[in-house]
């Protein structure tokens, strides 16, 4: 019986330590999750301004491109108007 308590102390003992180590395991486990839910917390806020920057950014490449459009269109009428003076030239010289 002696011999059989001595085996129930060292197990009892084997299983404090197993729980002592697990919960020390999950005091980590609990630190590395805080630390990589501020980490993905700074992540999101960073990706929200990008995208708000993207829509600005969106935005100002469509005005370019509304620009870009309407210049080629006058140039198109100054060239039309380069011919018409031309031609009005060569008929003043001739």
């Amino acid at each position: 019986m002696n011999n059989n308590m001595s085996e129930n102390k060292r197990l009892v003992e084997t299983m404090a330590k197993l729980l002592a180590e697990v919960h020390e395991f999950r005091m980590d486990v609990n630190g590395r999750l805080s630390s990589v839910d501020g980490k993905v917390g700074a992540i999101d806020t960073r990706l929200k301004s990008i995208e708000r920057q993207q829509a600005v950014t969106n935005l100002e490449l469509k005005e370019v491109k509304l620009s870009v459009m309407r210049l080629a269109d006058e140039m198109g009428n100054y060239r039309d108007l380069d011919k018409r003076v031309k031609i009005l030239e060569d008929k003043v010289r001739h």
